[in-house]
């Protein structure tokens, strides 16, 4: 089973549509995007109706090649990601697709303490195995969470005891731009920086960079 992850994409249209051309050209069975999907209350140049009408409108994009897309809000999401078709919210939440199950969690240490953080994802032990894509927002604290403005790590440390306590098969989040890379099964997506979407391979255990304007042609390498 492959799927095709970002994160960040803070209300680019164009970054959207490429990552809805790409999942639905390519030889992708699922989309992931962990978070920052809007930007706050910002409203692309010509569109109307508010941050809920561009909310829509990507929700359409996103759904139309008619592939799953698992989503989960970030702190710059200021709407409530309801459920669209096949573009579905998983924050809290365990689905199942081709034996693979996945799980969201969209809270960073901006709007919950790390002890708030810590108590609520105790919960989320018995939606977790070894087959499970666990989706964050933020990194867990040590991987992937150096902004490359300063040296120090911008994760959550209670992410990080949760993904080590459950070790999914792929950890996937973004928020922190300058940590966009893998390590081993950690993913950081963040687009702004990268330009870039990952293609990962769940039964291999890959990822792969891919350029967002080649992503469909799935040809790149890291």
């Amino acid at each position: 089973m492959r799927i095709l992850f970002s994160s960040d994409f803070h209300a680019s249209a164009p970054a959207v549509s490429l990552f809805a051309d790409a999942l639905a050209m390519g030889p992708f069975d699922a989309g992931i995007i962990a978070g920052d999907i809007l930007d706050d209350f910002w409203v692309p140049d010509g569109s109307a109706g508010g941050i809920e009408e561009v909310e829509r409108q990507f929700k359409e994009i996103l759904s139309a090649g008619g592939k799953p897309v698992y989503v989960i809000p970030g702190n710059h999401d200021p709407t409530a990601w309801e459920d669209f078709g096949n573009v579905i919210n998983i924050h809290g939440r365990r689905l199942e697709l081709d034996g693979y199950s996945f799980v969201g969690y969209r809270w960073t240490t901006l709007e919950r303490s790390e002890e708030e953080q810590k108590k609520e994802l105790r919960g989320y032990d018995a939606l977790m195995d070894r087959k499970t894509i666990l989706v964050t927002h933020e990194p867990p604290f040590g991987k992937l969470d150096l902004t490359g403005y300063d040296s120090l790590h911008h994760g959550s440390k209670a992410i990080a005891h949760f993904a080590w306590r459950n070790r999914p098969r792929f950890h996937l989040f973004g928020h922190v731009h300058g940590g966009f890379g893998v390590r081993w099964r950690a993913v950081n997506g963040s687009y702004p920086n990268s330009r870039s979407f990952y293609d990962i391979d769940l039964a291999e255990g890959m990822a792969h960079a891919i350029p967002a304007e080649v992503a469909m042609e799935d040809t790149a390498e890291v």
